[in-house]
């Protein structure tokens, strides 16, 4: 359920900050209502949404030649607006104003169209070839972040490098058909080495070349069908009207970011072809982390070897750097999809192939090293069909030699006002798929010691009269990794809120139970807007009536054209112990996303400054501590601090220029 909360915050805020009299603001601004527990996943692709949006904000798609993929992976419009503009473009020819769009185009409002129009045109961009001077767009960063505490793994010398990280970043691009992307990234305690920094990405996508939609080298992310196949769950989803259950599939998009996980390296391309078939396919070959162990004498089965495939991307220590790109991963993917009228079908195959040195600690196993590997296959069939009211989606997978998922939907939208949404999903103890987030963490060498899973999400969204809005939603999950150790979770949230020009206070209720927490949520929020650029956000919150209570306030300034910004929170916080912990979204420079997790007594105090000292030069400054009462330390194990003082800071600079071509 996290995910589709998680998205509904996303949504939500994303179109709020563009909401204002000088128009468009900056693109992180939506981040700053995200205040859910976020999974590590979903942190990490804050950055690939921010990205999307700024190059859709330079080359805006037109909707009067788009097709249903780019409509469903803007993640504004509903399956329902997206049919109704396609069927109108094919019965009366182009839209030539926004007004037409509001007035005969069902589904479509002026609340909708003002979400389209920083992003969407109605006219073609003109190429640059036809255009003189055309100009090609770049942005420079570099982040810097250190934490002013060493902690006692620095203090150990267990950690090899200093406690400070580095990114640096550099995007382009030239018109909408070419993009391109490198990064390069260090997080704190890792040490440079001979490469230079940890982590590098960078990727080359040319787009819209005949029926060649989109071909990228280099690094990238897959999103297909409904992601139980292929690609990271999580991605954005679409409009509040109860399709928050329902991924968009992203499809193929570039990756140049400082997550080390969650990616593949190689090639993709896309293709359309006639009757409205589409075909994609990708090729990868890339190195990641793997633990290894020294199996036995008895077998070569790759994953007797190997005990996990970290995701953190840390190498910090002697073990986690032993375990940096120890695997050979390599993965290929078909996938040819049809639409229709009132839907589309689709298919979708891989293969994968784990490989590599298993134990370099062993002489018998490192001189076999190539010839023990891990092959394995999955397939699906995904399909979605719109009548009436009702919205039908799902997708049917298999891995090989055995294993079995899949994932049903449904939406209901009885009025423009009302929408209901569920989905059911279910992993057989079988079931693994290389490149996407499901339950098994690796194939299972014997089918009882692996974990069988049924989920069912629902949501219903309802719009009341004076722009009220009530969202409820619930979540049942049975997870059996053995006979008789069997799990049942469950969980169930409804928010209500009012959406005025100025003020937008709201009320959630939270209540679930997961194997690693349980217990009740209570939250009132007040977010006011003045128009002297003032915005202030307070937040009370409780844990387990008993357990946990947090204190926010936050206090925010912009300038009229937005050249300075400055935000400052403080919180306050009395929560019993880790199990009982309040998650807060924080405000951060732009790209990068914190959620800090408040426990014990103290206070939080964060501020965060943005200013443009030259034209296109932005500078970012951010500063944060934690002050924990009645504590010798704070932290524990490997990050455990001596007194009760945590600060950070974190300085970023951001130049955006463009070249003209002679």
């Amino acid at each position: 359920m996290k995910r589709g909360l998680f998205c509904c915050l996303l949504c939500g805020g994303l179109f709020l900050s563009f909401r204002t009299e000088a128009g468009a603001q900056e693109l992180d601004d939506f981040l700053w209502l995200a205040s859910e527990e976020l999974t590590a996943n979903e942190l990490s692709q804050m950055e690939d949404f921010v990205e999307y949006y700024a190059h859709l904000r330079e080359h805006p798609l037109c909707l009067n030649e788009c097709d249903a993929e780019d409509l469903r992976q803007l993640g504004i419009l509903n399956a329902w607006q997206i049919e109704s503009l396609l069927h109108y473009r094919q019965s009366y020819g182009n839209i030539v104003s926004w007004k037409e769009l509001v007035d005969f185009v069902k589904g479509f409002d002026e609340e909708t169209v003002h979400k389209l129009q920083p992003f969407c045109t109605l006219e073609r961009e003109e190429s640059p070839g036809a255009a003189s001077g055309a100009a090609s767009k770049h942005q420079l960063l570099f982040r810097y972040g250190r934490s002013l505490y060493r902690t006692k793994a620095y203090r150990d010398q267990k950690y090899k490098g200093e406690p400070q990280d580095f990114l640096f970043k550099y995007t382009g691009s030239f018109s909408p058909h070419l993009q391109w992307g490198f990064a390069a990234q260090q997080d704190k305690g890792e040490a440079f080495s001979k490469q230079g920094f940890d982590a590098y990405a960078g990727y080359l996508s040319v787009k819209d070349k005949g029926f060649l939609k989109n071909l990228t080298l280099g690094n990238f992310r897959v999103e297909w069908g409904y992601n139980l196949h292929t690609g990271m769950a999580g991605g954005f989803y679409g409009s509040l009207q109860a399709d928050l259950l329902q991924s968009a599939g992203g499809g193929i998009k570039g990756y140049a970011s400082g997550a080390e996980y969650g990616y593949l390296q190689g090639a993709a391309a896309s293709f359309q072809l006639p009757e409205n078939w589409q075909a994609e396919a990708f090729f990868s070959s890339r190195k990641i982390d793997g633990a290894v162990s020294e199996g036995t004498d008895e077998t070569d089965n790759f994953w007797d070897f190997i005990t996990a495939l970290p995701e953190s991307g840390y190498h910090r220590t002697e073990a986690e750097i032993e375990k940096k790109e120890s695997i050979l991963w390599q993965a290929g993917g078909l996938k040819v999809e049809k639409d229709f009228a009132h839907g589309r079908i689709g298919g979708i195959l891989s293969a994968y192939r784990f490989g590599g040195r298993y134990n370099p600690l062993s002489d018998k196993i490192q001189g076999a090293a190539l010839s023990v590997s891990a092959p394995g296959a999955n397939a699906s069939l995904y399909a979605q069909y719109l009548f009436g009211k009702w919205h039908l989606y799902g997708e049917y997978a298999w891995s090989f030699p055995q294993g079995m998922a899949l994932l049903q939907g449904v939406q209901w939208k009885a009025c423009e006002t009302f929408a209901f949404s569920a989905v059911y999903r279910h992993y057989n103890r079988t079931y693994y798929s290389s490149y996407a987030q499901v339950p098994n963490s690796r194939p299972v060498t014997e089918p009882k010691a692996g974990k069988t899973m049924h989920e069912v999400e629902w949501q219903a969204c309802g719009d009341f009269p004076h722009h009220l809005h009530l969202n409820v939603s619930g979540a049942f999950s049975a997870q059996r990794k053995h006979p008789d150790l069997p799990f049942y979770g469950f969980s169930l949230r409804a928010k209500l809120w009012h959406e005025g020009r100025r003020f937008t206070p709201a009320l959630s209720v939270f209540y679930g139970q997961s194997q690693t927490r349980a217990g009740l949520s209570l939250r009132a929020s007040l977010k006011m807007v003045f128009d002297n650029g003032i915005t202030t956000e307070s937040r009370l919150e409780n844990r387990n009536l008993t357990q946990g209570l947090l204190l926010l306030q936050d206090l925010g300034y912009r300038t009229a054209k937005g050249h300075f910004q400055i935000r400052f929170r403080m919180v306050l916080f009395d929560v019993k112990d880790y199990s009982n912990r309040i998650y807060a979204y924080e405000p951060d420079v732009l790209y990068a996303a914190s959620a800090p997790a408040f426990y014990g007594r103290g206070c939080r105090l964060a501020l965060l400054l943005k200013q443009e000292i030259a034209r296109g030069l932005w500078t970012e400054v951010k500063y944060a501590h934690t002050l924990y009462d009645g504590v010798r330390k704070a932290g524990s194990g490997d990050n455990e601090v001596q007194g009760f003082f945590l600060p950070e800071i974190k300085v970023q600079l951001r130049y955006t220029f463009r070249m003209k071509r002679r």
